[in-house]
């Protein structure tokens, strides 16, 4: 289950889902609200409780289609807060893996990068989405992502949660050449032998 970023829909991963298909992985990419053929106006609000009902939303349509496997969850930039909520508040009983892929740490210096003047909105990183402590305290197999020339979201943002990260079983790849959106067509490869072993480090039977 994988959160996209900001500007991304679930269509524009549609040349991706086959990839993961044929190492055995379901792939499946949700839509916030007021992205792609979601109906609502997208809100910072609503982006982690909708997480959460669409995870029931899935877990509930897998089981009747008799899928059980495990559930591993992924995000993506802007996707990493509701992949890290979901982890982190349901823990490894329940999301068996987490794939963080250019995801930030702090929620203010990508406000800045934005062009949004928080401290002139009243806002600090107490108000802010808290993926440096939630990665904390997720303790299953964790694979961070991230491009080495990301001017969007620092690999540094990527090594922090790596740092942070509660999961005995980790792994960090930095792909040399890739910017914030060309991580996959720097590191395909890479990326998805990375993948494979993340599934690979789930219990049997989880």
């Amino acid at each position: 289950m994988f959160f996209h970023g900001n500007g991304e829909i679930a269509a524009d991963y549609d040349d991706v889902g086959p990839l993961f298909a044929r190492q055995g992985i379901n792939f499946l990419v949700v839509d916030y609200r007021g992205y792609g053929r979601s109906d609502g106006r997208p809100s910072a609000r609503t982006l982690l409780p909708d997480a959460h009902a669409a995870w029931q939303g899935v877990r509930e349509w897998l089981a009747a289609q008799s899928y059980n496997g495990p559930m591993v969850v992924g995000g993506r930039s802007l996707g990493s807060a509701p992949a890290l909520d979901l982890a982190a508040s349901l823990g490894s009983g329940e999301v068996a893996a987490l794939l963080l892929d250019s995801a930030f740490a702090r929620t203010m210096p990508l406000l800045r990068i934005l062009g949004l003047d928080a401290a002139a909105l009243g806002l600090d990183e107490d108000d802010g989405f808290g993926n440096l402590g939630k990665v904390s305290h997720y303790t299953g197999p964790t694979l961070v992502i991230h491009g080495a020339q990301d001017d969007l979201i620092s690999p540094q943002e990527g090594r922090d949660l790596f740092a942070a990260s509660g999961s005995a079983q980790k792994r960090l790849l930095l792909v040399p050449q890739a910017d914030h959106n060309s991580v996959l067509l720097y590191g395909l490869a890479e990326y998805l032998e990375a993948v494979s072993d993340l599934v690979g480090m789930i219990p049997s039977g989880a």
